[in-house]
């Protein structure tokens, strides 16, 4: 079908699953860069410790910034 679910899991689901999560929210459900990478630090990733991660997200999406006010989380 052409809408059919995804199903996507792991132990903590915040970094990596959340990278693949943010980038399929762009490529397939046409998100916003903006709107994605939100999501992704509302959920839990932590790009301060994992910021190869946020570069990758970054590098694939040319987003440049945070949409968050608190761009040190």
């Amino acid at each position: 079908p052409e809408n059919h679910p995804v199903y996507l899991h792991c132990t903590l689901g915040r970094d990596r699953t959340g990278l693949v999560f943010a980038l399929y929210r762009i490529r397939v459900q046409g998100w916003t860069p903006e709107a994605a990478y939100k999501e992704w630090v509302d959920m839990g990733f932590n790009k301060k410790i994992l910021k190869k991660l946020d570069l990758y997200f970054k590098d694939q999406t040319g987003f440049e910034g945070s949409p968050l006010a608190d761009d040190t989380k």
